[in-house]
């Protein structure tokens, strides 16, 4: 997040939402988060190394969706990653 942030983001994004973000979405954020059974994450990888990740819940009963939060790494923006390619593994 920072690097993106230094190299994209730091003359529009203030340095304390970026401190926030990086204090939020942190391992023990998400392993509490995904207790609910509405919530999800989805990971993308390459050769075995987390480049993007995309985070939602489902709204109560309808199927629906809401994307919370979506990211990928700068080195792999541009590429396709966060239309992925359609295969889900739990």
């Amino acid at each position: 997040m920072l690097e993106s942030w230094e190299k994209r983001e730091k003359d529009y994004y203030p340095r304390r939402a970026l401190d926030f973000d990086m204090s939020t979405h942190s391992p023990k954020y998400y392993r509490t988060f995904l207790k609910a059974e509405t919530n999800f994450v989805f990971v993308a990888e390459e050769n075995d190394e987390v480049v993007g990740l995309a985070q939602g819940s489902i709204l109560g009963e309808s199927g629906l969706a809401r994307l919370i939060w979506m990211g990928v790494h700068s080195a792999h923006q541009n590429k396709g990653v966060g239309k992925g390619d359609g295969t889900l593994q739990k």
